[in-house]
């Protein structure tokens, strides 16, 4: 019995690490479809221009930079889905919470008064220290900080609480932007997801898939017009989990 268990762990590993690898690559081809199809679009409008013998260095310029901000745009949705695919286990070590939160902050300080952000927090003393890796961690948070900050933009108020629940951290980031419609909600988390015109949609794919390597999870809770709160929660580790 013990046997059967262990090969039918390891099939369902397989099977989901297979349904990962769908999923992902279908996500990635549906993104890079839209820029493909732009450059593609451009590209037979200068060739009909060029044998119609139309193309002024004006209509040029403009193709020339279609093109180039489809490129660009390429790259950066490659490159973050590669971060994203290729992040390593966690490296645990021990760490205080509390200075990672205050080294984020004072990070993140200089964006958020050019946005004028009103930045308030509130982390309880003496948070016991526990395993984590401290990068990772840090980039989870700065990717949740940066979207509260982009439901912001004519300014507004951040409330950071850090406190002891249990045999948890739990990390509130509390803005006062537009909030998310409900239905919203469910996709924050997929790959590509983004309601934001310039954003890849992977920054909080990226948070959440660190939060899961280490146990944890997200909690999103989210009013039109009054703000969101985005909960990270965090196992307490006394010695490094993996060993």
């Amino acid at each position: 019995m013990k046997l059967f268990r262990k090969s039918d762990e390891k099939h369902k590993d397989k099977f989901d690490a297979k349904n990962d690898i769908s999923a992902w690559a279908s996500a990635l081809a549906h993104e890079i479809k839209n820029p493909l199809n732009t450059m593609k679009i451009n590209l037979q409008l200068l060739e009909e221009e060029w044998q119609q013998n139309n193309v002024s260095n004006e209509k040029l310029q403009k193709r020339f930079n279609v093109l180039n901000k489809e490129i660009l745009r390429l790259e950066q949705i490659l490159n973050d889905f590669l971060r994203y695919a290729r992040l390593p286990k966690p490296n645990f070590e021990k760490y205080d919470i509390s200075i990672l939160l205050n080294e984020l902050l004072d990070f993140t300080e200089p964006e958020a008064q050019q946005l004028n952000i009103n930045i308030s927090k509130n982390i309880e003393s003496n948070l016991p220290e526990t395993y984590l890796d401290s990068q990772q961690i840090k980039q989870a948070l700065l990717n949740i900080l940066i979207n509260a900050y982009q439901s912001m933009p004519s300014g507004g108020d951040l409330i950071i609480k850090a406190y002891k629940t249990d045999s948890k951290i739990r990390i509130d980031v509390i803005d006062s932007g537009e909030g998310i419609p409900s239905e919203r909600i469910d996709r924050l988390f997929d790959l590509f997801y983004s309601t934001k015109e310039n954003g890849t949609g992977l920054g909080l794919s990226i948070a959440k898939r660190i939060i899961d390597l280490h146990n944890g999870e997200i909690i999103v809770q989210s009013q039109e017009g009054k703000g969101s709160t985005f909960s990270v929660v965090l196992p307490i580790y006394l010695s490094d989990p993996t060993k």
